[in-house]
């Protein structure tokens, strides 16, 4: 004689077939639950520790930053305090030290003094005119910096004094026979002159030598979690997802030694 439960199993034949579908259903369903619940948790793993990679950079490059934009003050306020006063009239004797400046560091390319009333000084370095590229360089600079001053030079100065240090940077592209480069120009005021006189300075470093330089620095690229599911899933992403992910971080003035 078969038992009631028996009966039951063996004569609701819809119940059973509902029961085995809706296991058929729920099982694979908890089972994906689960596995990408692990998979999550794995993520949060690998972006704690790309966390850490991340600020221990930004650790680093912060304290180089700041080490290298000490020694680049410091080298810009060596050359600022062997400049010529500007209230001497005799422009020839302000040409000769501007060039004994240069020949003392042959790491900088131009040095310049701009008077608002009594015009501009730009030298550049005696053993690089016979290069087409530095004398195209020079007269481009000082066309342009004469200009510049002669229209914003009072402003200039005024953003300097504002300043614990009065020294600014400008950088930009240039040409020497080997390709591109990057020239970066130090402007300051000078100790010895009067806040209310529009009287600036400055020294292009060659970028041929040692110089500073404004760098971006870019990181290894990572996978994003796009790279990260096609490869648990198994899957081939579409060809318009973008798979990797690059920090980017800049500097300020750095000094280089080709």
């Amino acid at each position: 004689m078969r038992s009631k439960g028996n009966r039951f199993w063996n004569g609701d034949n819809r119940f059973r077939l509902m029961l085995t579908l809706g296991l058929a259903v729920l099982l694979p369903a908890a089972a994906l639950i689960y596995v990408n619940f692990r998979h999550l948790e794995s993520i949060k793993r690998d972006k704690k520790v790309e966390a850490l990679i991340h600020r221990d950079f930004q650790y680093v490059l912060a304290v180089s930053e700041k080490k290298l934009n000490q020694k680049a003050y410091a080298m810009t306020e060596t050359v600022r305090d062997l400049f010529p006063s500007p209230d001497s009239d005799n422009v020839q004797d302000k040409e000769k030290a501007l060039d004994q400046i240069l020949s003392k560091n042959p790491w900088l390319a131009h040095v310049f003094i701009f008077d608002h009333d009594k015009g501009m000084i730009f030298r550049p370095q005696p053993q690089k005119l016979n290069d087409v590229y530095c004398r195209k360089e020079h007269e481009m600079m000082a066309e342009s910096y004469s200009g510049c001053f002669g229209m914003e030079g009072k402003m200039l100065v005024e953003g300097l004094h504002k300043k614990s240090r009065p020294i600014s940077w400008y950088g930009g592209q240039t040409k020497r026979a080997d390709g591109e480069a990057f020239i970066t120009t130090a402007f300051f005021v000078l100790p010895q002159v009067s806040k209310d006189r529009v009287v600036l300075a400055g020294a292009s470093f060659d970028p041929a030598l040692r110089a500073f330089y404004y760098v971006r620095v870019i990181e290894i690229p990572t996978p994003r979690w796009t790279a990260y599911d096609a490869k648990y899933f198994g899957i081939k992403m579409p060809a318009e997802v973008t798979m990797t992910t690059t920090e980017r971080a800049y500097t300020s003035p750095i000094w280089y030694t080709p």
